[in-house]
C-alpha cells in the first residue's frame, strides 16, 4: 500500500493522515523533505519503516501467576515453532510498565523504555517490530524482561496520575 501525502504547509513537527487511509497489518516505508521560509526543497530523509496493526486486534494480558507486588523485574520466556518459508514476522507489544525484548536471544529494536506512559484506564500504547530476520526455521525462543514503570511504581518514587 501507499499514500503520498503531498506538501502539508504546517508549522507543526507531525502530520496526521486522513482516517482509513493506511491498510491493517502492513509495513508502510516513510520519508520527508521540508521547505524553508524561501521555498527551498530539501533532500528527503533516509527511509524509515511502521507497521500498522492487525484489524480489531485483541490479546489477552500474559501475566505471571502469584507475582510479587514489590518485584523490581520479571522476565518471560516462551517457545515457538516456524515450519515452511517465512515471507514477513512481527511481534507487537503493550504493556503496563517498560520491556525489553529479546528473541533466540538478540534484542529486538532500538527502543528504550517502551511503551510509553499514559492513563492505562484508557489507553494502553504498544509497539509493533520486524523480526523476520531474527526468527529462524524450527524452534524459536520469545523473551521479555519487565519492568515497573509507573503502573506498580515500587518505593513511591513517582506518583500516579
Amino acid at each position: 500500500p501507499s499514500f503520498d501525502t503531498g506538501r502539508v504547509a504546517s508549522q507543526e513537527p507531525t502530520t496526521e493522515l486522513p482516517p482509513k487511509v493506511l491498510v491493517a497489518h502492513a509495513v508502510y516505508l516513510w520519508h520527508v523533505r521540508i521547505w524553508d521560509e524561501q521555498g527551498k526543497m530539501s533532500q528527503w530523509s533516509a527511509a524509515q519503516t511502521f507497521v500498522t496493526p492487525p484489524a480489531n486486534w485483541t490479546a489477552p494480558w500474559i501475566v505471571q501467576e502469584n507475582a510479587q507486588k514489590d518485584a523490581k523485574s520479571t522476565l518471560l520466556r516462551g517457545e515457538f515453532v516456524a515450519r515452511g518459508s517465512l515471507v514477513q514476522a512481527v511481534v507487537s507489544v503493550s504493556g503496563l510498565g517498560q520491556y525489553e525484548l529479546t528473541m533466540n536471544g538478540k534484542r529486538v529494536g532500538d527502543h528504550q523504555l517502551d511503551p510509553g506512559w499514559t492513563q492505562y484506564r484508557s489507553t494502553c500504547l504498544f509497539s509493533t517490530y520486524d523480526v523476520t530476520g531474527l526468527v529462524r526455521e524450527g524452534s524459536n525462543g520469545l523473551g521479555a524482561l519487565l519492568g515497573n514503570g509507573m503502573y506498580n511504581n515500587v518505593g513511591y518514587r513517582y506518583q500516579k496520575w
